[in-house]
């Protein structure tokens, strides 16, 4: 018997080897899938995050170049360039696998000029795998990962549950400037109100020209229609109640009620929008018309009772808080905003006022500033004709200009540049404007 027994054990030597490499070949297995499946996922993720940040950057392109806008100086192909381009040089910024990479601009889309679309890739070839190493031997194609992602410029669609038929531009924290839609005159011509000079009456933009454009706001000096020669607009300021301001911490508010200067240094949420004197906007909704105190939306008093000095010095005032200065002149601390010729601006440098922290302030350009803003535009409707500006008659609101503010040489005057233009009306697609960016077009990720 014991010899049989050891003659079975004997036939059972090596099993032990046997059961060790199965089982280390399950534990690579195993140590595969934890590891380098996992690792192939974040590279997944990486390159997903590499492709939206592409994408984003093309449609922000789309905008900058002012093709969105209609600028003339600005076509398709130039557009379509610029956007791959753009989000060529933002998805090479990021790491895929610790390494770079690949990028490539599947399509533009610049079929609506409103709403163009950029598609990209983003992936790596040959990706480094460790435990699974001995299976990638013996397959044709080793491990690849591949994200795709959409970006549009994206202007709001027209939106029908408004009556009239008009399409309402919200824009909160528009600063109390009441601008002319007027061609500018000269010493003895007056204005040509008749003639559309920011936005038409179908809400495209007059001319693309103006992008980039300086300009030069003034308070009306005299009661009677507002003066528009050259560059130099003369604008109505107005009163914009407020629900709860948002200010700086270094400004301390007039208090109740709210005032012109308020409305200048500080976010007023309240909203402005465009309808015709008739449309009673929705509740919470200020400004179909400006109308005299009976509106929630009116010209300041103090243009009857001689306070034009003081609106002056509250425009001043105001302005210094609103862009972080010093006080009057370049170079006192708000941003600098740089127009290539022929160009949008597309450069903002941060002043040394500027309060977003170190690193803002480290970077060479930004691309938001507190002295981005939003004015309203009119018809250019003589709202004093009377001799008297109290109650003055309804106006249309006829769409938003955006400028950036590069100065105050005082005496309620205000330097800046045209950042771009929204127009108001009935048949357009529905734009829409928002302060406090480079651009009023939001660009968002559609897939």
């Amino acid at each position: 018997m014991n010899q049989l027994t050891l003659h079975g054990r004997k036939n059972e030597r090596g099993q032990t080897v046997v059961l060790v490499a199965l089982s280390l070949f399950a534990l690579l297995a195993m140590a595969a899938l934890a590891i380098d499946v996992t690792t192939l996922y974040i590279a997944h993720i990486e390159a997903q995050t590499a492709a939206d940040a592409a994408a984003l950057a093309g449609a922000k392109a789309f905008v900058t170049s002012g093709f969105t806008s209609g600028n003339v100086n600005v076509n398709a192909a130039t557009a379509q360039a610029l956007a791959t381009q753009a989000a060529l040089l933002a998805g090479q910024q990021f790491s895929v696998a610790g390494g770079t990479p690949n990028i490539s601009v599947s399509s533009t889309n610049t079929s609506n000029p409103q709403n163009p679309t950029i598609s990209v890739t983003a992936g790596r070839t040959n990706l480094p795998v460790f435990f699974a190493r001995i299976w990638v031997t013996w397959i044709a194609h080793p491990p690849t990962v591949s994200a795709t992602a959409t970006g549009e410029a994206y202007n709001p669609s027209y939106n029908s549950s408004y009556p009239l038929g008009i399409l309402p531009v919200p824009v909160a924290g528009v600063k109390p400037w009441l601008v002319p839609n007027c061609v500018p005159g000269t010493s003895s011509l007056p204005p040509d109100c008749s003639a559309p000079y920011f936005v038409n009456t179908n809400g495209s933009l007059a001319s693309g020209a103006i992008i980039g454009q300086s300009i030069t706001l003034s308070i009306q000096a005299t009661q009677g229609p507002l003066t528009v020669i050259g560059n130099n607009y003369e604008f109505y300021p107005l009163d914009i109640p407020a629900v709860t301001p948002s200010c700086p911490q270094t400004y301390t508010p007039n208090g109740p009620p709210w005032y012109y200067e308020d409305d200048i240094s500080c976010f007023n949420p309240s909203q402005v929008m465009c309808s015709a004197p008739s449309f009673t906007p929705p509740s919470g909704v200020y400004g179909p018309s400006v109308n005299g105190p009976s509106d929630p939306v009116f010209l300041d008093s103090r243009i009857d009772s001689g306070g034009v000095t003081a609106l002056r010095n509250d425009t001043d005032n105001g302005i210094q808080y609103l862009i972080h200065a010093t006080g009057p002149g370049l170079d006192q601390g708000q941003d600098i905003f740089t127009p290539p010729p022929l160009n949008p601006v597309t450069l903002i440098t941060p002043g040394n006022g500027n309060p977003d922290g170190v690193l803002i302030k480290n970077n060479p350009y930004i691309s938001r500033s507190d002295s981005v803003v939003n004015v309203p535009l009119f018809d250019g409707t003589d709202l004093c004709s009377s001799g008297t500006c109290s109650g003055a008659g309804a106006t249309n609101i006829v769409g938003f200009l955006q400028i950036g503010i590069t100065d105050y040489p005082s005496s309620g005057s205000i330097d800046a540049i045209v950042l771009n233009a929204i127009g108001c009306a009935s048949a357009n697609s529905g734009t829409s404007v928002s302060g406090g960016g480079l651009t009023p077009i939001p660009v968002r990720l559609v897939q």
